[in-house]
């Protein structure tokens, strides 16, 4: 992975205000596709880093070329983007003059036009790009992949059984995104209809290779880490559903009983007293 992260960056570095040369390197995305929020964070991490604001509009004009091109071969760039988009438009908001800020505008439209993204993102885009600047610099911000989440009480996630569980719900996802991956692998790089026409000798097609393995390599670190939290939470569960556990949660529920029924009835003896006590003091009175 440091590998391609080195290789994106010094192709976005050298990116050259031309079709031809935007249009190379938005394969070269596309083709580490599989790696996408890689690649759309290091392109982030590059639009921030360059002094020049020619530059950082040409970075721009690469995603639009990307997101155009490629949005029917999956949705895989158009959610990375959309996580690094807003902080992207705060430092422009920053650093841009008002000619570049205009040139930004105008591809946020198409955006909206060719309904890449929806208005409502579109709009709060444009809002942040022509809101008032901030004294200090932002930096650059990848949102979380989800938003909104609700998160659990921290009573709950300090259950026995809730952590583990939780667990190995991050764990099976991680294993369907780097399955995902090989799949992908498998029908970009490795079918015999498309191996056959490949050099191998060739640095580029090494190097793809080499990211193949990484990447199997990893979808076999996943399963690994899978059946071991599998394991401690299949141990967590059975020490929850023990007889031993259930009779310490049963004496609990017991005392809580006892101590409701305990407060209900003092809460029934005083109240009465209570009431007597203010007819006595009304009748005092009338007299």
């Amino acid at each position: 992975m440091a590998d391609l992260e080195a290789k994106l960056r010094e192709l976005l570095q050298k990116l050259e205000p031309t079709k031809e040369n935007i249009q190379t390197v938005a394969h070269y995305f596309n083709f580490h596709r599989r790696f996408a929020s890689v690649v759309v964070r290091v392109w982030g991490e590059e639009l921030f880093a360059s002094a020049d604001a020619a530059h950082k509009l040409n970075l721009l004009y690469l995603a639009n070329e990307v997101l155009q091109t490629f949005r029917k071969k999956g949705d895989d760039f158009l959610a990375e983007f959309a996580r690094v988009l807003p902080s992207c438009m705060r430092h422009l908001n920053d650093v841009a003059d008002d000619k570049t800020k205009q040139r930004v505008e105008k591809t946020l439209s198409v955006w909206a036009t060719r309904q890449i993204y929806d208005k409502e993102f579109i709009n709060s885009l444009l809002a942040t790009l022509h809101d008032k600047p901030k004294h200090n610099p932002v930096a650059f911000v990848s949102a979380p992949a989800v938003q909104n989440a609700v998160p659990l009480p921290s009573h709950i996630n300090d259950e026995p059984i809730v952590k583990p569980l939780l667990v190995v719900e991050h764990c099976r996802k991680e294993r369907e995104q780097a399955a995902t991956a090989v799949s992908k692998i498998r029908a970009e790089l490795l079918t015999p209809q498309i191996a056959h026409t490949l050099n191998f000798q060739d640095p580029i097609v090494q190097y793809d290779l080499h990211s193949a393995i990484d990447a199997v390599e990893h979808y076999r670190a996943q399963l690994e880490d899978e059946l071991k939290v599998r394991a401690g939470a299949m141990l967590a569960l059975s020490s929850f559903c023990s007889e031993e556990g259930m009779s310490v949660t049963e004496a609990k529920l017991k005392w809580c009983e006892e101590e409701y029924e305990s407060l209900r009835k003092d809460h029934s003896t005083h109240r009465p007293i209570l009431v007597a006590d203010d007819d006595d003091e009304e009748e005092e009175e009338e007299e």
